[in-house]
């Protein structure tokens, strides 16, 4: 939109005419190889069902986020002296730091532009040519110096926005949930 500005200001001042200009904001909320990968390594960290990540709200994945670090936390309080149950700890440890690492990760692939190649192996031509008629059918356009659209293209069914939602949660209290406090370290220590 900034492109549009400057070239719309340089063209005044030339005299050149102006051309139309739409600008469509939005995102394109679909599922892939890769979200169904990492979606799985959520499930296993923090005890998910196979429909938790899309039925739960947010607070209440990021609630389970909390109790499975807690449990953790727990176990490895419990274990006792470092040199007796050295492989325990650091198995435990492992899972702890892995709930901190799948969320990062989950976060960053779910904010990712998607490539419009992969939504097309994901959801194959006819998911995209449904999803895209069913959101061209119900636009609405605001008229200023540019055409805008505001709106989100789904693929698939609606629950797909619930996941992002979902992540985007874990990803965003990932680091404040950390009765270790180790996750922020290990993040400083890895930049």
């Amino acid at each position: 939109m900034r492109y549009g500005i400057i070239s719309n200001e340089v063209s005044r001042e030339l005299g050149f005419n102006l051309p139309m200009t739409l600008v469509w904001t939005g995102r394109d909320y679909y599922s892939g190889i890769v979200h169904e990968i990492i979606l799985n390594e959520l499930k296993k960290a923090f005890d998910l069902g196979i429909r938790d990540i899309f039925t739960l709200s947010e607070k209440e994945v990021v609630l389970r986020m909390k109790e499975k670090r807690k449990e953790i936390a727990e176990i490895l309080r419990n274990l006792g002296p470092e040199k007796e149950n050295k492989k325990l700890i650091q198995k435990y440890r492992g899972y702890y730091i892995n709930t901190g690492t799948q969320a990062r990760i989950a976060g960053n692939i779910f904010s990712l532009t998607p490539s419009i190649l992969d939504i097309f192996v994901s959801v194959g031509f006819d998911g995209v040519s449904e999803s895209w008629r069913h959101t061209l059918g119900s636009l609405e356009i605001e008229e200023g110096e540019f055409y805008k659209i505001e709106r989100d293209v789904i693929y698939g069914d609606g629950r797909v926005t619930q996941i992002y939602r979902n992540v985007k949660a874990l990803s965003e209290h990932n680091d404040e949930i950390d009765p270790l406090g180790i996750l922020k370290k290990r993040d400083r220590k890895d930049v």
